[in-house]
């Protein structure tokens, strides 16, 4: 339950977190680079080595945000705003599905008139359910596979 309340927390101080993990980023690499130069490396060469050592500065912030637990609420926040653009550039053909599809259901479930919301908002949330776990479960799976035994295995 707290890692829940702290992943929510971290979202919405992402930028905060992103400017703390850049600076102890540069931080360490400055450390590191000043190490190097004391043991007698140029400056160019420490600071190519410290960056070597370090490794990718990239992966490491994704990394972090993935921990953090944000980047899944962040998509999920891309992904809603890609959905209502979508609806929203074409509403004609938008308002033609919601209307087939509710034609559909209104002859496929018994006692279901065209304009009972909550029916139609339970179809909506099941379907939303059953999207995003058909779309979770593989990539849960996917996330655990490194991909290096992976290609090594082909």
């Amino acid at each position: 339950m707290l890692h829940n309340v702290r992943r929510v927390i971290a979202f919405f101080r992402r930028n905060r977190l992103d400017t703390e993990l850049a600076d102890e980023i540069r931080q360490h690499l400055e450390l590191r680079r000043a190490t190097l130069v004391d043991s007698g490396l140029s400056p160019a060469d420490a600071d190519r080595e410290a960056r070597r050592q370090f490794g990718n500065v990239t992966a490491i912030r994704e990394r972090s945000r993935d921990e953090w637990g944000s980047a899944t609420a962040v998509a999920v926040l891309q992904d809603l705003r890609f959905g209502v653009g979508l609806i929203l550039r074409n509403p004609g053909l938008s308002t033609v599905v919601v209307l087939t599809i509710a034609r559909v259901m209104v002859t496929q479930l018994y006692g279901v008139s065209r304009t009972d919301v909550v029916a139609f908002s339970c179809g909506a949330v099941f379907v939303m359910v059953c999207a995003a776990v058909s779309a979770w479960l593989p990539a849960r799976r996917a996330a655990t596979i490194d991909p290096v035994l992976a290609l090594r295995s082909e």
